[in-house]
């Protein structure tokens, strides 16, 4: 069930966007769903700040980015423990954005409704939904739980995938 490479970070995401729009049907949706994939996280939210620009309309946005866990032998469990293979995260608390009890409860609802493996997290890094954050436009990130992230050999397991796809979809 797991992989290891370097690039999960970003391919993850772009996949489980991809996937959740498989067998998504345009005309049964009751309003506007829009799907970004931007550029720069890591060096400045370029595309992201480019897009919270042009959506200003947006009721909320779920960014979807890997979530580093502590689930490895050398670092604590204290902060970030989502182990690999229970499910997507949300990540609850980021370093300038906290997820609203309401959105937080929308989501709890929609995952059991559904039986979506969910788990929370806490970080001190950040998504691409921060720019949103200046326009009033409330970020709900949602992860799947990643081993040494930002390095060649990043690990993976494709349930937790299988779940964050299944909460994007659910959330359409």
């Amino acid at each position: 069930n797991r992989a290891a490479a370097r690039g999960f970070d970003d391919r993850g995401g772009c996949a489980s966007l991809i996937l959740a729009l498989k067998n998504l049907d345009p005309g049964s949706l009751g309003r506007k769903i829009t799907f970004v994939w931007s550029v720069e996280e890591e060096v400045g939210l370029g595309g992201a700040s480019y897009a919270a620009a042009n959506l200003k309309d947006a009721e909320v946005v779920y960014p979807i980015d890997t979530y580093m866990s502590s689930d490895d032998p050398y670092t604590s469990e204290f902060w970030s423990n989502c182990p690999l293979g229970n499910g997507a995260v949300i990540r609850v608390l980021e370093s300038i954005n906290f997820v609203s009890r309401e959105n937080l409860e929308r989501l709890q609802s929609l995952a059991a409704q559904k039986d979506i493996k969910v788990q929370y997290g806490m970080t001190a890094g950040g998504t691409d939904g921060q720019p949103f954050l200046g326009y009033g436009i409330p970020s709900v990130p949602l992860s799947w739980p990643g081993r040494y992230s930002h390095s060649p050999v990043e690990v993976m397991d494709f349930r937790d995938v299988k779940s964050l796809v299944s909460l994007i979809q659910a959330i359409i």
